[in-house]
């Protein structure tokens, strides 16, 4: 029989196990049934057992701390104890406890005063009266006790069963006056606000209870187009610190707060970040099934009309940032999301709008998808220039989009006021950004056609007559989309600046929105102009013919905006620009147009790509370039014979220019 067992004990182990009366007889090393018996009998260790002092069940630090001694047995260390490393000092504590109530006659007169104090205390419960004593607690103490709490370290009162609050992620007034201004202000209504996605007002009335993680993203959102880059910088890292610490439990907030992640990550020249906040948020689309429309979700019958339609638009905006990462970045992202079982987005009324409604965002994304099937088309070069006219031919661009979304120029290389016209009346009653809507639209024409033009490299002989043709096609589709890109550029400038919509509206006539369609466009007037061979010129619309007249505008379009605008992102798209331009106005000043030679190209040449660097670091400690932010690079072709394109297709494309 264990030792603990026999403590409580009151008979022998047989009288208990018959469950009768233990006497003991005269001789105290026996009871009276195991004598009748003739059996023998644990008296005598049971009179040990009582007489053995008592172990304790808690050692003094769990007394001290107030927490639960676990040990494996009562004469080992407990556990707590042992993760420290002090098994020794716990064995040696074993027992002090129970001397804490010890009490002598030579206590001072410290202890006596103590004693009537604690006995002086009373508690009433009903018409009962009852000391502390009789709870067993002991009412005396030793004044050594004292005065070794007043001297011990507070670090052996910390309870580590709990956890402290980050000041990081503790909302503070400033946080939510920087939001609400942000999110109420009229500058918000300025810049993009189709970036927001979530109500705004259920937002701010729950933001001090909302995670750390979106609140924080949003303090960042509203301070990326300050002036404020440090403070911007600060709350970007918080809030990845924020998403490291949260239980990652699939929700509408995290949906929201990865994916304004992404967009952040982009600025800061991070595109592996970006693709990882992009990839978390998809996870939960997928792990939430958002790709249901919310009134065929019978799980989510308790929600409201507004936060159905919560759940509607932060599925469409998340979806076209998943399409968008599919046309500009070189990685691939092996998740498949459709939207077909999700009802475009709508306005709600509660009585005035809650959202801000973009009815163009479902086309938007399926231009988008239409660009990455051709990234992938166009990814590895044919074996031959006629293989590459046959793909090229059986694959066309799908999407079409409405008469209403469609922005149509009297003449594609000018913006006429009637145009003008026309256009602000049909983005106003549409409710959309029709002009980065077109924008895609024409990049998208002008991607599907622009490998094909760079045949033209090669002179006219070169080609038979059906592949003549398609060649000629494909430059004319090329001019036609560039210039239909710098005639929206400029309409959008024009509107931007001349006031003539008002400043709640000016958000969909940003010019900035989109990066890539102002560089395919000087990617096809460039080739036009400096690699074409002029054999071709003859086949062109007169009309379009004249892309060195545009250099000058289009320096004036990039000087507008500081480069930094988009972030690290955007400065490949300014460098290789600037190149081109100014390559063209060097062979408008000298009509000296050379033809193409790939033995010319110069091998000691600068690759353009966007420079990777860890957050808040200098210029000087980023990584090698890797492949920019784009629809469509060169497809291996140089500018000046010095500036190439970072890209994985590129070299092979190099390659394939030889055969001609």
């Amino acid at each position: 029989m264990q030792a603990s067992s026999l403590v409580n004990a009151t008979a022998c182990s047989q009288c208990r196990l018959n469950k009768q009366k233990c006497e003991i007889s005269s001789n105290p090393n026996i009871c009276t049934r195991c004598l009748k018996g003739g059996r023998s009998c644990d008296i005598p260790q049971l009179q040990k057992a009582k007489q053995a002092p008592q172990v304790p069940k808690t050692c003094a630090r769990c007394v001290k701390s107030r927490k639960k001694c676990v040990r494996a047995s009562p004469l080992d260390a407990c556990s707590d104890c042992i993760k420290r490393g002090l098994e020794d000092e716990c064995l040696s504590n074993i027992g002090q406890t129970s001397q804490i109530a010890i009490t002598t006659s030579r206590q001072p007169q410290f202890d006596t005063l103590t004693s009537h104090s604690d006995n002086s205390l009373v508690t009433t419960n009903g018409d009962k009266l009852s000391t502390a004593s009789n709870f067993g607690v002991h009412s005396c103490f030793s004044s050594s006790l004292f005065l070794n709490a007043m001297d011990d370290s507070l670090i052996n009162y910390v309870d580590y069963q709990t956890e402290l609050e980050d000041p990081d992620f503790i909302p503070t007034i400033a946080d939510f006056y920087l939001c609400a201004n942000w999110l109420r202000g009229e500058e918000f209504k300025k810049r993009r606000p189709d970036c927001v996605m979530f109500d705004r007002e259920r937002f701010l009335s729950r933001y001090f209870q909302a995670p750390a993680v979106l609140r924080l993203s949003t303090c960042c959102w509203a301070l990326r187009q300050s002036s404020q880059a440090e403070l911007c910088l600060s709350y970007f890292n918080r809030a990845m610190k924020a998403l490291q610490r949260s239980d990652m439990d699939p929700s509408l907030d995290l949906v929201i707060a990865c994916s304004q992640l992404c967009g952040l990550a982009i600025d800061y020249s991070q595109p592996v970040v970006a693709m990882k906040f992009l990839v978390m948020a998809l996870k939960m689309i997928i792990d939430l099934k958002m790709y249901i429309d919310p009134a065929d979700s019978p799980w989510l019958i308790h929600l409201t009309l507004r936060e159905k339609e919560e759940r509607r638009h932060v599925f469409w905006y998340c979806f076209v940032s998943y399409a968008t990462a599919l046309a500009n970045f070189a990685t691939q992202i092996q998740l498949t999301i459709i939207s077909d079982g999700v009802h475009h987005p709508s306005q709600v009324l509660d009585p005035e709008p809650i959202f801000f409604l973009n009815n163009a965002i479902p086309f938007t994304a399926r231009l988008f998808q239409e660009i990455n099937n051709l990234k992938i088309l166009f990814s590895h070069p044919p074996s031959s220039p006629e293989l590459l006219l046959e793909i090229q031919s059986a694959c066309a661009i799908q999407t079409r989009l409405p008469d209403k979304y469609t922005l149509e120029f009297d003449n594609p290389s000018s913006v006429t006021p009637s145009d003008m016209a026309r256009f602000i009346l049909q983005c106003s009653s549409l409710a959309s950004n029709l002009g980065q809507l077109n924008l895609i639209l024409q990049s998208a024409l002008s991607i599907h056609s622009r490998p094909i033009m760079f045949l033209s490299i090669a002179p006219l002989e070169k080609f038979k007559g059906d592949d003549q043709m398609k060649i000629r096609q494909a430059i004319n589709q090329c001019l036609n989309s560039a210039w239909r890109i710098y005639s929206l550029y400029k309409f959008l400038f024009t509107v931007s600046t001349a006031e003539l919509v008002e400043s709640d509206e000016l958000w969909r006539y940003d010019p900035y929105y989109h990066a890539c369609p102002f560089l395919e466009m000087v990617f096809v007037f460039w080739f036009f102009s400096c690699r074409m061979d002029p054999s071709w010129m003859q086949f062109t619309d007169p009309a379009l013919r004249n892309p060195l007249e545009i250099s000058a505008p289009l320096q004036l379009m990039m000087s507008k905006r500081p480069l930094t605008f988009h972030g690290g992102a955007a400065i490949p798209f300014f460098t290789v620009m600037k190149c081109a331009l100014d390559e063209m106005e060097e062979i408008a000043r000298t009509n000296v147009r050379k033809r193409f030679h790939y033995d010319d190209y110069d091998t000691n040449v600068v690759e353009v790509g966007m420079r990777v660097m860890p957050l808040g670091q200098k210029d000087d400690q980023a990584s090698q370039p890797v492949e920019a932010i784009c629809y469509m690079g060169l497809l291996g072709l140089q500018i000046g014979n010095k500036i190439r394109w970072k890209g994985v297709v590129e070299d092979s494309w190099r390659l394939f220019w030889k055969l001609l």
